[in-house]
C-alpha cells in the first residue's frame, strides 16, 4: 500500500486506524518544517518511534500536536529495534487527553520558546511551598536564559508533566516567563537558521547582519583553533533545541590535558562564558610549540565527539562543518598566513 499526503487533509488519528485496522508493518515518515519523526508499525502495533531527539510514547504524543505536515508510509520498513509494543487505539485516547492538558498549559505557558527565570526570593511564596527534590531539580535549570522548551529537555521529564509543574510554580509566584526584544530577536534567529524556508539565510542577514556576532580575527594559529572551539560552543548554545555538553567533563578534560601537554598550562575554561581562554600563551611565529596545538585539536575533537555521544537526534555534525566554513573564511583574513595554515593542519574538515 502506497501512502502519502498531508496532515490538514488526512489526521494523525485517520491514519493509525488505517494503519491498525489494516495490520500494516511499515515506517510513518512527517514532515513539519523542520521537524521531522518516524513511526513504526508491526502489524498494525507500534513498535518504535522517533522525533526530534524524543523517542517511543512521548515522540508519538509530540507528533500529535503537529496540526500540519507531509506523511508518507514506507512498507515494511524495519525499526532499528522494537523496545515498546502500543495499541493504536489507547495511544489516540491518550493523545487526546494531552491535547485537552496542553490547551489548558498553554493559558499559562503560550510560547514554550520564552525565556524562564526564577521570581526574586522576597516577591516569591517559596517559604509556603513543600517542594520535593524533583521540584528542586526542575527549578534548577531555570536561570534567566532558558527557554521552556530547554528546560524541559535538559529536565529529561515527559513534557506536558514538566508543563503542569511550570504552571504549578507560575501560579505560585515561582518563576515567570518574560522574554525581552533581544531575546525575542535571538529566537527568530534560531527559527530562520534552522528552517529549510528558500532565502533563509538571506532573510537571516536582512534582519540581523547589524547584530550578527563579530568573531575576532586571531594572529596566530592558537587562536585560530581557540576560536574554532569556542565558536562551535556558541553554536551549540544558539541550536533549537540546545545541544547540551557537560561542562564539567570538558573542564576536567583540560586539566587532564595539561598533565599530557605541559605548554598547555595557560589553556584555561570559563564557567561563566563557557569559552576556551589562551591569552595568557606566550607565542612565537616560528617558534611555536606544536604540543599546544596537539592539546587543543584534542579538546575541540573532545567537545564534538562528547556532543555528537549526548545529543545523538541533532544535527552536530551540519553544524561543525558550518563552524569549519567560517573558520576556514577568519584564516583567509589573517595577517600571517603561515600560522593560519598551520592551524587548519590541527582543524578536521570532517
Amino acid at each position: 500500500m502506497s501512502l502519502e499526503g498531508n496532515l490538514t487533509d488526512f489526521t494523525l488519528p485517520d491514519l493509525f486506524q488505517l494503519l491498525g485496522l489494516g495490520k500494516r508493518t511499515g515506517c510513518l515518515e512527517i514532515h513539519k518544517n523542520d521537524k521531522s519523526g518516524k513511526i513504526f508499525f508491526d502489524e498494525g502495533m507500534i513498535v518504535y518511534a522517533r522525533a526530534n531527539g524524543i523517542r517511543n510514547e512521548n515522540a508519538v504524543y509530540e507528533m500529535f500536536s503537529w496540526q500540519n505536515g507531509e506523511f508518507e508510509f514506507l512498507i515494511n520498513e524495519q525499526p532499528p529495534q522494537k523496545p515498546i509494543n502500543l495499541d493504536w487505539q489507547n495511544i489516540i485516547l491518550e493523545a487526546a487527553r494531552r491535547v485537552d492538558e496542553i490547551t489548558e498549559i498553554k493559558k499559562s505557558i503560550p510560547d514554550y520558546d520564552a525565556i524562564l527565570k526564577l521570581v526574586d526570593e522576597e516577591n516569591s511564596n517559596i517559604d509556603n511551598i513543600n517542594l520535593n527534590n524533583n521540584d528542586l531539580k526542575l527549578l534548577s535549570l531555570v536561570n534567566g536564559k532558558r527557554t521552556v522548551n530547554e528546560v524541559i529537555k535538559k529536565s529529561g521529564m515527559d513534557k506536558i508533566e514538566a508543563s503542569k509543574k511550570l504552571v504549578s510554580y507560575k501560579k505560585a509566584n515561582l518563576i515567570d516567563i518574560d522574554m525581552s526584544d533581544q531575546e525575542r530577536i535571538e529566537q527568530t534567529k534560531k527559527k530562520i537558521k534552522k528552517s529549510n524556508v528558500k532565502g533563509a539565510k538571506k532573510l537571516f542577514g536582512f534582519l540581523f547582519g547589524k547584530r550578527k556576532k563579530k568573531y575576532a580575527i586571531p594572529h596566530n594559529a592558537v587562536g585560530l583553533i581557540t576560536e574554532m572551539i569556542n565558536m562551535l560552543l556558541d553554536y551549540f548554545e544558539m541550536n533549537d533545541p540546545v545541544i547540551s555538553l557537560n561542562y564539567n567533563e570538558l573542564s576536567s578534560k583540560i586539566d587532564e590535558l595539561k598533565a599530557i601537554y605541559p605548554d598547555m598550562e595557560n589553556v584555561f575554561f570559563s564557567r561563566d562564558a563557557n569559552r576556551i581562554n589562551t591569552d595568557r600563551i606566550e607565542w612565537i611565529e616560528g617558534a611555536e610549540t606544536k604540543s599546544i596545538l596537539e592539546g587543543l585539536n584534542e579538546i575541540l575533537e573532545f567537545v564534538f565527539e562528547t556532543a555528537r555521544t549526548n545529543n545523538p537526534g541533532e544535527d552536530v555534525l551540519g553544524i561543525y562543518q558550518e563552524v569549519y566554513q567560517e573558520i576556514v573564511k577568519i584564516a583567509g583574513q589573517m595577517e600571517l598566513s603561515r600560522e593560519a595554515t598551520l592551524a587548519l593542519k590541527y582543524i578536521p574538515k570532517r
